[in-house]
């Protein structure tokens, strides 16, 4: 009789406490959901070069807990296959954007975990980042100070390549000892910043002050740091500029030198019944000029071209894309892109001539198609080539760079 007793109080208690979870899930408004994307591509002289396909399955949940707090968690996993690549990257998992954000109070915000961070003109860091912000409303503008650490992410996702060390390590296959093969290059990152979009009716300005402090304890060790401001104007309403610059100070093996960036750009509504943009930019990154002036070290660094494969450091890159919408479910894109180099010996290619003193590297065409017939579906498709007999620092008959691509994107 006790038994039966004591089995009807867990049976209660059990049933009381799943009421009260279904309650508090419905309550804090919580929701989640898969998405499910693959993208197959084939390249030719590009690096990764050849067939690869990626499969990748990227559950999330998202909880409103009260009007001050909300939480949002997911993850990746990847099924790869590379036709020359490295076999250990056949399947793998990946945390994602995983944030607790919080409003204490009114115009103020606070963001803790793994969240997507960039600076004001993308050319410095940008991606997943882990870490926390605080970022505090002044009325006509915003102030924000964050602190991140890069040692837990996925190197193929970070791409933070400062220093030989970083390589090495990037270079190590996925199952090597100790994860080794599978975190990115370990630096702590501090910006703070200012955003003032509102300057005037038509202008904006953006201000960034960034430390980053290798801590791999290699003997290679590099830190560097930032200074970026990044001017918007409006003077007219189909035509929106932008301009900025940054300068770097770095420190590595005894030594201290500098570097700069300067980026310019423009889009332009064009006036007529389909929505499209014209859009031109300008890059320009220091080469090694001395001891004291050298080439331009981003935190994380990206392809400088959509196409070409080289970084964003010691380069010069002048392009003009064209996009259009015909109706809410299409869109295409079609642009081009020359490229220079800011010094002969940066840029790292085994079909560069090395007897040339030329800076002109060639230039790019590419386009890409998507569409999007229901939100829950997106179906992509581009591709571009590089070609470097277009200027004169590649040997003669070097192959010319191109890639093909097509993706698949679903939400359930």
């Amino acid at each position: 009789m006790r038994e039966r007793d004591d089995m009807k109080k867990r049976l209660c208690i059990t049933a009381l406490y799943g009421a009260l979870l279904f309650g508090s899930a419905a309550a804090f408004g919580v929701d989640f959901g898969l998405l499910l994307g693959t993208e197959g591509e084939y390249a030719k002289a590009v690096t990764p070069e050849g067939f690869s396909v990626t499969a990748t399955a990227t559950p999330w949940f998202s909880a409103v807990l009260n009007e001050k707090i909300d939480v949002y968690v997911s993850g990746k996993m990847s099924f790869v296959y590379e036709e020359t690549g490295d076999p250990s990257k056949l399947y793998f998992f990946e945390p994602e954007r995983t944030e607790l954000n919080l409003r204490p109070a009114p115009g103020l915000y606070a963001s803790l975990g793994r969240r997507r961070f960039e600076d004001p003109a993308g050319l410095v860091a940008s991606g997943l980042f882990d870490g926390a912000a605080l970022s505090v409303n002044l009325g006509g503008g915003r102030l924000s100070l964050g602190a991140y650490y890069t040692g837990l992410l996925y190197k193929e996702t970070a791409k933070i390549l400062l220093t030989p060390g970083d390589l090495d390590r990037y270079g190590k296959p996925l199952d090597a000892a100790g994860l080794e093969g599978y975190f990115a290059s370990r630096r702590v990152l501090l910006a703070l910043t200012g955003e003032f979009p509102g300057l005037t009716s038509r202008t904006g300005l953006s201000a960034q002050a960034m430390a980053q402090f290798d801590v791999n304890g290699g003997e290679d060790r590099l830190n560097t740091q930032y200074l970026e401001l990044r001017f918007t104007a409006e003077p007219a309403d189909p035509l929106h500029v932008n301009a900025g610059g940054i300068g770097e100070l770095a420190q590595g093996q005894g030594e201290t030198w500098g570097s700069m960036a300067a980026f310019a750009g423009a889009d332009w509504e064009v006036p007529g019944v389909l929505t499209d943009l014209l859009s031109a930019e300008l890059l320009w990154t220091s080469g090694r000029a001395n001891n004291t002036l050298r080439a331009f070290t981003p935190v994380s660094g990206r392809s400088a071209g959509n196409v070409f494969d080289g970084g964003t450091g010691a380069l010069m890159k002048a392009s003009l894309s064209y996009r259009a919408r015909p109706d809410a479910r299409f869109s295409l894109e079609a642009g081009a892109g020359y490229f220079i180099r800011t010094d002969v010996e940066t840029l790292g290619d085994a079909d560069l001539d090395g007897a040339s003193s030329s800076r002109l590297l060639g230039g790019e065409l590419y386009g890409s198609l998507v569409w999007a017939p229901d939100p829950a579906f997106r179906l992509s498709a581009g591709g571009g080539a590089f070609f470097p007999g277009w200027g004169g620092a590649y040997r003669e008959g070097a192959p010319v760079k191109w890639k093909v691509n097509a993706g698949l994107l679903m939400s359930l």
